[in-house]
């Protein structure tokens, strides 16, 4: 990796393209790729078949609405980061997740 960065004096890596006004990891959980899941499930209504429904969640500390989803593990499959995610978020309805 040292081969591939340059770091600064706190051993930071620093941006190769230059400054963007952030300091240290800005809103980001770590260092390097922070890989992100977030489905978009979505089925028709049933009463009114035309209409397309999506599952939304509002966010409890900003209140604003956002898809369920979340940060991958490391070391977890992105698969699995899915599921850990909506159901942590939006609930576990049962039945297969896959269909």
């Amino acid at each position: 990796l040292k081969e591939a960065c340059t770091f600064d004096e706190n051993g930071a890596p620093l941006n190769p393209r230059g400054r963007t006004g952030m300091a240290e990891r800005g809103l980001l959980g770590k260092w390097g790729p922070n890989y992100a899941a977030d489905p978009i499930v979505t089925r028709f209504d049933p009463e009114n078949p035309s209409k397309l429904q999506v599952v939304a969640i509002q966010r409890k500390d900003t209140g604003q609405w956002a898809l369920p989803g979340g940060m991958v593990d490391a070391g977890e499959n992105v698969s699995a980061t899915v599921k850990r995610e909506f159901t942590e978020e939006a609930g576990d309805f049962g039945g297969d997740v896959t269909q």
